[in-house]
């Protein structure tokens, strides 16, 4: 028994690589839609981080359309990450779509990489999933992400979220702190006026950001 599950750990190595050595001089289409259908998830994850490494968008055409059948998550990660290396419109749609996936780890892996196309609208991207996702570390990586998007449009989502208390606490006081991270003149008009709110926890938040913005801007002069 030993001996044939090392003999088959072995041969799944060996196939790994046979598929492998198949894309060193080239990338045959048809072949990767092929290899694309193997049944062992670890051949396919291979397959896919050889193909990354010399990328175009005809192999991501490729990914994208083996994406809609895959049916494992680890996979769908891998040609997620794998397809945003090409900064298109297209691969900005995928990732849209996959930031609503029934799966966490997918839908966090599409938030993280669809931040990264910085000249598409990103902010109702990530607006659409801090209103409507159900779990609250997805909610976190969407809302702190936003910290890099300075725009009066960010400040307003970032006010709304907070003035709404059927919203949690802890994510309330997340986007304060982001706020402060946009550190704009917009943003930094919403936290004063949270430093007055009724609730000591937010106004607590508000005056600490505050003054460690002040902090840091004195430290730069």
């Amino acid at each position: 028994m030993i001996f044939y599950k090392v003999m088959k750990k072995i041969l799944n190595i060996l196939l790994s690589v046979l598929v492998l050595s198949s894309y060193v001089v080239g990338y045959d289409i048809l072949k990767l839609k092929e290899d694309l259908k193997n049944p062992k998830a670890s051949v396919r994850l291979s397959v896919i981080r050889e193909v990354a490494v010399n990328l175009d968008e005809e192999l991501v055409d490729v990914l994208i359309e083996h994406l809609q059948e895959e049916t494992d998550n680890f996979v769908k990660c891998e040609i997620l990450e794998t397809i945003s290396l090409i900064k298109s419109s297209d691969v900005f749609n995928v990732l849209k779509i996959y930031t609503k996936d029934k799966n966490e780890v997918v839908r966090q892996v599409a938030i993280s990489k669809v931040v990264e196309f910085i000249n598409f609208d990103i902010v109702d991207v990530l607006n659409e999933v801090i209103t409507s996702d159900n779990s609250t570390q997805i909610k976190k990586v969407a809302i702190y992400a936003l910290k890099d998007f300075k725009k009066e449009k960010t400040v307003k989502i970032l006010d709304e979220f907070i003035k709404d208390e059927k919203n949690e606490k802890e994510l309330r006081l997340l986007a304060l702190t982001t706020l402060a991270k946009i550190g704009d003149e917009k943003s930094l008009e919403v936290l004063k006026k949270y430093s007055l709110h009724k609730d000591k926890e937010i106004r607590d938040v508000a005056n600490k950001e505050l003054a460690d913005f002040k902090k840091d801007k004195n430290k730069k002069r």
